[in-house]
This record gives structure tokens, C-alpha cells and sequence, in this order.
């Protein structure tokens, strides 16, 4: 008997650690889907902008949106 409670006390302890760091552990503000439409808007703006200065041509959709995007996020931590 002494084992298992020991066991159950030693499991009850970590488990209040581990709540205990979840609780206290910083975290970032949710952002307001106002602002994450306003991002996505922006950054596909930028993107068709960059679409069209190559004429269009297709199979660098994904390049010209990850450029927008870190675009975007550089002018915002700026």
C-alpha cells in the first residue's frame, strides 16, 4: 500500500507541476479575425501585384505569396 500511494503522490505532483507551468507560461494574445483578414488580404494583394509582373505566368504562386508574406511581415515589425 505504501507504494502505490507513494506512486499516486509522486503522479499528483508532477501533474501540478506540469499544470502549474501551462498556467504561468506567457502567451500571445489571440488576434481578432479582423486582423487576420486584413493580413491575408494584404498579403494576397501583394501577391497578385508580383503575379502580375511576370505576366502571370503560372507555377510561382506559391513563391510570389511567401514573398508577399514576408513582406508583410517585415513591414510590420518595423
Amino acid at each position: 500500500m505504501t507504494t502505490v500511494t507513494t506512486t499516486t503522490a509522486r503522479k499528483t505532483k508532477t501533474r501540478a507541476k506540469t499544470v502549474a507551468k501551462i498556467e504561468s507560461a506567457p502567451t500571445q494574445p489571440a488576434q481578432p479575425q479582423e486582423n487576420i483578414a486584413q493580413r491575408l488580404a494584404a498579403i494576397a494583394t501583394a501577391a497578385y501585384y508580383k503575379a502580375e509582373e511576370r505576366g502571370f505566368i503560372t507555377g510561382f504562386e506559391l513563391d510570389d505569396w511567401l514573398a508577399a508574406e514576408m513582406e508583410y511581415e517585415a513591414a510590420v515589425a518595423a
